[in-house]
């Protein structure tokens, strides 16, 4: 038997297919090898049991295999065999006894074995270079929160505290080491964590809670950074590139960028002085009721609900009274459809639009002709016809009271229109 290559380890990636693995050297007995595994998920290495974790074939053999007793390896776990000869002499031999050159042969290989077991932990220790002279390489006693580095002379190891080391980094800045308590970086201005410019990149920052956030503070004073909740819409504006096309995201007409002032195609200021007879400014519609109330000197009557204040005419019709019914207006202002005229010289009118109660009144006039005599408009009260909010009957007479026709009437309607 002889040892005739350096091989004292098998390395095997898991690939989630395989529980079985091969190594290519001899054993005397389980124990020659070691078994390590490494879970990259968590940065951790174990060494597992022989055989409760692995099995062995191959003792005695030139080669063998380790089989996982928990099933095939799993992929992101690596799987490291080496040898372990223990350092031991189990052979011994006796003056004037016999030789067996096996036994000699087995001895020899186990120290080899041995060898090659150190060389493998070897082949894992960090080392000088072979050039260098003069440099004490033991290694200080261990000191509580201290790092170990080179002393000022480059010539020995020595315990430094953690604020006072800094690490080369990029050309453009340093990474200066602190102490971190629990974890927790202190906050001094001598030992604070310093990155290189443009060091950090937009993946190594937390993520936002959600769509559509700022990076500010919308809290008073400093303090930390906070999320700031926009929208969609505060998007669309935050992209304009000028402030016209920031002005048409928000809809705004040309007003936007008027000058303001009392002049022609001038923007009035709110607050200004209020428009009096002399003076010119801001004045405000009055509505509907205050229209109705007739008692605000402060306020303006829009043409649509000028109609509503009590000294105005609510409604008024022209009509030729000798027309057959239903008559057609000749010309009228709040008055609905035609005109009925029940018997002679009485007219049934319709209103528009409803008045309060019916406590309101006409006014009217009758043009005469040659042939006519004078006579009048008067709001005809019947036992026939009961007036309402809506609608109320005209009769014309002449100056003796009976009923007459005449070929123009005008009424007008005074009262509180709803």
């Amino acid at each position: 038997m002889s040892v005739s290559a350096e091989i004292f380890r098998a390395d095997y990636d898991g690939t989630g297919l395989v529980d079985t693995f091969a190594f290519t050297w001899r054993i005397y007995t389980q124990s020659d090898i070691r078994i390590y595994e490494y879970v990259a998920a968590t940065d951790t290495e174990t060494e597992k049991s022989i055989p409760a974790d692995y099995t062995v074939t191959g003792v005695g053999d030139t080669a063998g295999t380790v089989t996982r007793v928990a099933g095939v390896l799993p992929t992101g776990t690596h799987l490291t065999i080496v040898r372990a000869q223990p350092l031991l002499q189990s052979a011994g031999f006796l003056n004037q006894s016999g030789f067996f050159p096996v036994n000699h042969e087995k001895a020899h290989d186990k120290v080899v074995m041995a060898l090659q077991t150190h060389g493998e932990l070897l082949d894992r220790v960090p080392f000088l270079p072979a050039t260098l002279v003069g440099f004490n390489n033991a290694m200080p006693r261990p000191v509580a929160d201290t790092v170990i580095g080179y002393n000022s002379l480059g010539t020995g190891f020595v315990n430094l505290a953690t604020t006072a080391v800094s690490i080369g980094v990029p050309t453009d800045g340093t990474v200066t080491l602190l102490k971190m308590p629990d974890g927790v970086f202190t906050d001094s201005a001598a030992a604070r964590l310093k990155f290189a410019d443009k060091f950090v990149t937009y993946a190594k920052i937390q993520d936002v809670s959600a769509q559509y956030r700022l990076l500010g503070r919308s809290s008073a004073g400093a303090g930390v950074i906070e999320e700031i909740v926009t929208s969609a819409f505060m998007l669309t504006l935050l992209d304009d590139t000028t402030a016209a096309a920031a002005r048409t995201t928000l809809g705004l007409g040309t007003a936007a960028t008027a000058t303001t002032g009392t002049g022609s195609g001038q923007v009035p200021l709110i607050g200004t002085a209020s428009a009096t007879a002399s003076l010119a400014g801001l004045v405000e519609l009055g509505t509907s009721a205050e229209v109705k109330a007739a008692t605000d000197a402060a306020r303006v009557a829009a043409l649509n609900v000028l109609r509503h204040h009590p000294g105005v005419a609510k409604a008024w019709v022209a009509f030729n009274g000798t027309d057959t019914p239903p008559i057609t207006p000749l010309a009228s202002y709040g008055i609905s459809g035609t005109i009925d005229s029940p018997t002679t010289a009485a007219y049934t009118i319709t209103l528009a639009n409803a008045m309060t109660d019916t406590n309101y009144g006409i006014a009217g006039s009758i043009r005469r002709t040659n042939t006519n005599v004078d006579g009048y408009v008067d709001e005809r009260d019947s036992a026939s016809f009961t007036k309402t909010t809506t609608q109320f009957q005209a009769v014309t007479v002449k100056q003796d009271g009976s009923a007459a026709e005449f070929s123009f009437v005008f009424i007008v309607v005074y009262g509180n229109e709803v």
